[in-house]
């Protein structure tokens, strides 16, 4: 009979660990989607909403600042602000030359360990499909997102993307699911989609890391209700349903968003106040020759930098005078709190139909008669917020369905899979 119990505890100690190294993680961004897109049965989701419905769902998930892509989705795979990730906008800022068109495409500048690289470094295999800042990861089956940019990478994206996969897993993935070269976001986000189903039915990774798109540039162009944004979400909510269809119950499928939309028909270009009082100086064909205060605009905010540090006063009380532009400002010590540009001294966030830009030759402000959606505005706006479905990921009772914050998908991923 001892015998008999020995065997019996040591068979549920095996039957335990297999389940715990059978465990899986789909993480699915879908960029811009909004809690009431799966809240509101107005919507046409009819997949994310009957996910939320009978799994976990969030109201609302809180972005760091600024809330625009690449800080948020890197914040969201290592848990913690861009002012500790290094991540802190989608562009970078040079103290030489000011902001630059360049994008933190490359997985160098992030400071932190990554959940590819905690697994990887475990013997665990993790895929990535155009999640932003994962070029040149450590990623076993890594399909980064990059796309042609004049004066960085020439070509087409497809070719990029084929370029920087690693071993050759775009051209597989096309020989087996019979796919083609995508040209545009939404063919990107077909092809994802069957990628990422081909990447767990044949790869089975620990981690899947899967960036949607489409939903965001349609938000950008036509506004938060336009018909083209219900016709994207349309589209995306179907690849969701074709994704769920090869969901077991060892894997737990996380959907979820990096910000939410603001809709806006008129644009601040900050720049130009700065430009008036000589502070930046450009040749006749705009190219800029030196600056001394300068904003580096991503979305629905900028960050303020400055040169010559006797004009902080100057530059301050001008920031603050011209709120009524259509802008917040945001003092350095604000910026502290919510870990976001460590080198700046202050920041701005648009109001509620406003944009930021940062022209020095147009108008201080420029109306539009259509509707344009941004994003990038401080996390507190309640239309920045964005939402989380969870499925067999045994959420309940660990976090509120209320409101979340976007740094605590890590310790959550991190703990389902006993890491």
């Amino acid at each position: 009979m001892r015998v008999f119990f020995i065997l019996l505890i040591l068979f549920s100690c095996q039957s335990t660990n297999k389940s715990s190294n059978e465990k899986k993680v789909l993480l699915i961004s879908i960029d811009g989607l909004r809690p009431e897109f799966y809240l509101n049965k107005k919507y046409p989701a009819l997949t994310l909403q009957k996910l939320a419905q009978e799994n976990f769902a969030v109201k609302e998930m809180i972005p760091v600042f600024p809330s625009v892509t690449y800080p948020n989705h890197t914040t969201i795979i290592t848990g913690v602000t861009p002012d500790q990730h290094g991540i802190l906008s989608n562009t970078i800022f040079n103290w030489n030359d000011g902001p630059t068109t360049e994008w933190y495409w490359d997985h160098k500048y992030i400071n932190v360990k990554t959940l590819n690289m905690i697994l990887e470094e475990k013997g665990f295999e993790t895929a990535s499909i155009h999640w932003p800042v994962t070029l040149n990861a450590n990623i076993s089956y890594l399909i980064p997102e990059i796309f042609a940019l004049k004066g960085w990478y020439e070509g087409t994206t497809w070719d990029l993307v084929r370029k920087y996969d690693s071993n050759n897993i775009v051209d597989e993935i096309n020989r087996e699911k019979n796919l083609s070269e995508f040209k545009n976001q939404k063919q990107s986000d077909a092809w994802a989609t069957e990628a990422a189903i081909y990447l767990l039915n044949k790869k089975k990774p620990k981690l899947t890391l899967l960036h949607l798109t489409n939903l965001d540039k349609s938000q950008h162009q036509s506004g938060r209700e336009s018909l083209k944004t219900y016709k994207s979400l349309k589209n995306i909510d179907e690849h969701i349903r074709s994704i769920y269809k090869h969901i077991d119950q060892n894997t737990c499928m996380m959907i979820l968003g990096d910000h939410g939309f603001i809709d806006f028909k008129e644009t601040v270009n900050i720049n130009k106040l700065f430009f008036d009082r000589d502070w930046i100086r450009v040749k006749n064909s705009g190219e800029m020759v030196s600056w001394k205060v300068i904003a580096h605009k991503s979305g629905g905010q900028a960050a303020v930098y400055i040169k010559d540090k006797t004009l902080e006063a100057e530059v301050k009380a001008l920031l603050i005078k011209n709120q009524k532009l259509g802008y917040n400002y945001v003092s350095r010590s604000e910026l502290d709190k919510l870990g976001a540009y460590p080198e700046a001294f202050a920041a701005i966030s648009a109001k509620e139909g406003f944009n930021i830009g940062s022209k020095v030759d147009s108008t201080l402000t420029v109306k539009y008669e259509t509707v344009g959606g941004q994003h990038g505005h401080l996390p507190s706006h309640q239309k920045m917020q964005t939402g989380l479905i969870a499925v067999n990921c045994d959420l309940e009772n660990k976090i509120s369905k209320n409101k979340i914050k976007n740094t605590e998908i890590f310790n959550l991923i991190l703990n389902f899979l006993n890491i």
